[in-house]
């Protein structure tokens, strides 16, 4: 993960952990300075369409919080949605909204790790952490990766040299010709 200078706070989850990770800016590292479980939908993920119960899959924005007190109580303490579908979604034709992450109802601690309708669900707890982490900043970039790969920052560097090197080349033959 990479933020712009404006970005200051990065979600991510990671969903065969079941673990929703908030990473903070630390100079030109990131940190992690929580993370939470937070279960997906019924049918697993990559959303297709309005209704399949699944989660998205890819990198979204916070766009706003919308109070437990104006919501159902399934959704708990409250709602942060998404911009699903965003303009790749879109592309694609997939189909649907309201992918929020949320609270749970008042008589759970917590759901199972498939049980939502698409949406990103944690213990009230954990969801007013995660708000107040985040301090209600629109355009929070969340990533939603099945299949995450952990590698070190040597790693990250060598992959980031290499591939800087095949952009010049790439950039001086269409130059060239």
């Amino acid at each position: 993960l990479q933020l712009s200078e404006q970005q200051k706070i990065a979600l991510y989850m990671d969903i065969p952990a079941a673990r929703l990770i908030v990473y903070e800016k630390d100079g030109e590292q990131l940190k992690e300075v929580d993370n939470f479980y937070a279960s997906i939908g019924a049918a697993g993920f990559k959303k297709r369409r309005e209704g399949d119960q699944k989660t998205p899959v890819g990198v979204y924005r916070i766009t706003g919080f919308i109070p437990g007190h104006k919501l159902h109580e399934r959704y708990g303490s409250g709602a942060l949605p998404i911009d699903y579908p965003n303009e790749l979604d879109q592309i694609y034709e997939r189909t649907g909204d309201g992918i929020w992450l949320h609270g749970t109802e008042p008589s759970f601690v917590n759901r199972a790790p498939r049980a939502s309708d698409g949406c990103l669900s944690l213990a009230n707890d954990d969801f007013l952490a995660l708000h107040q982490l985040i301090d209600d900043t629109r355009s929070v970039p969340l990533i939603i990766d099945p299949a995450p790969e952990w590698i070190a920052s040597a790693e990250i560097h060598r992959r980031r040299e290499r591939m800087s090197r095949a952009v010049e080349r790439w950039f001086k033959a269409t130059l060239e010709s």
